[in-house]
């Protein structure tokens, strides 16, 4: 089905690493009061060549010009995906320190709250369930931290938190931003970005579809 005569804006919250170089974007839209994951035609994710370095970083207003496409991905990710025929443009910017309060109507209670039901072992949601993969809660910042853990493929990057709900949390991070700032300058590097800051705005998003679990993943994190 195509939709024909509307037009998104978004708020870029999450801009996470893909395999082969891809990048998944979504962002919160305030006129629809939910998040929308927009996909470049054939319901793909986004290259380098086709954004260019700067239009999707997060605090960036978005506007997805329709006609839209229905994405081809089964629940949870169904809940959020809108394939773009024309190209997404650039409106503005919103001032990080800013940035926190717009995006706080995206808030929900604790990561239970986000997606209807607690995760299974605090980890996933099995593939097909109709609830969304999209969220964020605002946690206290000296609860939450930065660990490496070694695997086969090398070190990854991981972040634990408590909630508001005092449920502790261990996601791998997929956070372009976060894994970028790791990668040039270590932990300390990530330590140094939470200093000095009460809170955590933390983006959370379930990965694709892997033995028919979807993880949740840390997409971004904003301290205030």
């Amino acid at each position: 089905m195509v939709v024909i005569g509307m037009q998104f804006e978004i708020i870029v919250t999450d801009v996470t690493h893909m395999k082969r170089g891809e990048v998944c974007v979504a962002g919160w839209c305030p006129a629809e009061m939910r998040m929308i994951r927009p996909l470049r035609a054939g319901g793909q994710f986004w290259r380098k060549e086709d954004i260019g370095p700067h239009l999707f970083e997060m605090g960036n207003v978005v506007a997805l010009p329709g006609p839209f496409r229905d994405g081809v991905r089964t629940f949870p990710h169904a809940s959020e995906d809108v394939v773009l025929v024309e190209p997404p443009r650039l409106v503005r910017s919103i001032p990080l320190r800013e940035l926190s309060a717009a995006l706080s109507p995206s808030l929900s209670l604790s990561v239970a709250d986000i997606f209807g039901r607690p995760l299974e072992g605090r980890k996933f949601i099995p593939v097909g369930t109709e609830c969304r993969s999209l969220g964020a809660i605002d946690t206290n910042a000296k609860r939450l931290s930065f660990e490496e853990k070694e695997t086969e493929d090398g070190p990854k990057l991981r972040c634990w938190f408590y909630d508001e709900s005092n449920v502790s949390y261990n996601f791998a991070v997929s956070s372009r931003l976060l894994r970028q700032a790791w990668q040039d300058g270590g932990l300390a590097a990530l330590e140094a970005l939470r200093a000095g800051h009460r809170r955590a705005h933390v983006r959370i998003g379930l990965a694709g579809d892997l033995e028919d679990h979807c993880y949740a993943m840390v997409n971004g994190i904003l301290f205030h």
